[in-house]
């Protein structure tokens, strides 16, 4: 988990955007914005030739692993009321459709709807009318924990049947903004891509006659940026497993703009801006007895469970909210693993356009969001896909708390796991208690002390207890 905070002024601060940084830098003190890309959302900044945000702690969803777990609690400025649309009168219940999408739905309105035409990756995926004023092209996907978490919904052949009064992206027909990421200082990079975020940007900019939004002015109608976004609007991450071949998913991600040719046209309290997918958040859960955590870890965990939504309930989980204005705080609230609405994780430029004054409060609520094509779909997606193997998450080669990094990898063990001679990570050995596993090479060190008595080290960022195991 990191916090995404870049106030410096570049030449040409007098744009709005910057005028916002400024404003944003006075108050820092007042909240935190946090991150949590699931593979994803967790941009490392790394300049490697093959971009990756690979799904460890960082973004989130990919955290960035993924796409940024968006803000923490204190971006949250309402419970929310569940109340879309326009008109504020109520449809017929649907009924259980392709993602769990509705085909009837709730909501304000007209809101609620799917509609059979076809629309992004290869015209494969479906429209999803949340109101009158917001619609959602959800992607193909392979039915896993990240796009049908099983507290809420069932994988019953390939689809996801949501459970009681839970809808997916239906449940609080409302769609909210946060941010993440420093677009140009290349802060976004999360997971792997055929071009770098800050490229894809600039060709919608160009292609579209906009300026990015890091150099837009007051009087310009519209801005560029990015997103992370949902994962029932992104796709399946990276790393995630098919439960039913035990394979990584091999057409990831499809509701990438690289994959899907897509962007978004969100509007906010401060303006407009055009936002192309490139990142997905993930949001914070628990897998596997972890602790809540940036959900990265757990995309394909069968027993994955979203913590508390920052905004709107989770029916059958989380009867109230948990983000700023609710009843009470959670500074690790979560804003996507649950995907109990359309978020969108944006770059800060973006951010402070599209929320305008709100973004003194970490998010806004958007009023209109729509997509449209804005580039031609990349014929090579993806991109090379996941490469680590059981067990195991990407994380940049950056290891956090209880998840131990693979040897000569990028990649970090789930949740109190250990590294195996073949690059897989596996339960501790017999003799080690939970949070520990047998010494490694140049083990007992700074990070990984020793259990007395044993031949044990505790995990990355934990430390022995008197019981024998590492916390």
């Amino acid at each position: 988990m990191r916090a995404h905070w870049s106030f410096g002024l570049r030449p040409g601060s007098s744009n709005r955007s910057f005028k916002l940084r400024r404003l944003i830098s006075l108050h820092v003190g007042i909240f935190l914005v946090v991150t949590a890309p699931l593979v994803a959302c967790d941009p490392t900044g790394d300049a490697d030739p093959a971009p990756t945000n690979e799904f460890g702690s960082g973004a989130s969803g990919g955290s960035a692993a993924g796409a940024s777990g968006g803000t923490s609690a204190g971006g949250a400025n309402t419970a929310g009321t569940g109340a879309g649309g326009s008109s504020g009168t109520s449809g017929t219940a649907g009924t259980p459709g392709t993602h769990g999408g509705m085909s009837g739905g709730h909501g304000g309105g007209t809101g609620g709807t799917s509609s059979g035409t076809g629309c992004g990756f290869k015209g494969e995926g479906e429209r999803l009318e949340v109101t009158a004023n917001i619609e959602i092209c959800l992607p193909p996907v392979v039915c896993t924990s990240e796009t049908c978490p099983p507290p809420l919904g069932d994988c019953v052949n390939g689809k996801c049947v949501f459970k009681g009064e839970y809808e997916g992206l239906l449940t609080l027909p409302e769609a909210w903004a946060t941010h993440y990421c420093d677009l140009p200082g290349g802060g976004c990079h999360g997971v792997s891509q055929i071009a770098f975020p800050e490229v894809t940007a600039q060709k919608v900019a160009e292609a579209l006659g906009y300026p990015l939004c890091s150099t837009a002015f007051a009087g310009d109608e519209k801005c560029v940026g990015i997103t992370a976004s949902s994962p029932m609007v992104v796709g399946n991450s990276e790393v995630a497993i098919d439960p039913d071949s035990g394979s990584i998913v091999s057409n990831w991600g499809l509701g990438m703009t690289e994959a899907s040719g897509l962007c978004y046209e969100v509007s906010g309290p401060g303006g407009t801006v055009v936002v192309a997918i490139t990142d997905r958040c993930g949001g914070y859960c628990t897998c596997g007895g972890s602790g809540n955590q940036e959900c990265g870890p757990c995309v394909s965990a069968p027993d994955m469970s979203p913590g508390c939504a920052c905004v709107g309930t989770v029916p059958g989980l989380h009867s109230e909210c948990c983000g700023r204005g609710c009843a009470s705080v959670n500074q690790d609230c979560d804003w996507c693993a649950s995907n109990n609405h359309p978020h969108f994780d944006v770059d800060l430029d973006a951010f402070n356009w599209v929320c305008g004054e709100d973004a003194i409060n970490g998010s806004c609520q958007l009023s209109t969001v729509r997509f449209f094509e804005c580039l031609a779909p990349s014929g090579q997606w993806p991109p090379g896909g996941g490469s680590c193997k059981a067990e195991s998450f990407h994380c940049n080669g950056s290891p956090t708390a209880h998840n131990e990094l693979v040897p000569d990898t990028r990649c970090c063990c789930n949740w109190n796991q250990c590294p195996q001679p073949d690059g897989t990570c596996g339960s501790k050995p017999a003799q080690c208690g939970a949070g520990s596993c047998a010494c490694g090479d140049g083990m007992p060190d700074a990070s990984h002390p020793k259990v007395p008595s044993t031949g044990c080290c505790c995990v990355f960022g934990t430390t022995p207890q008197p019981d024998g195991t590492c916390a």
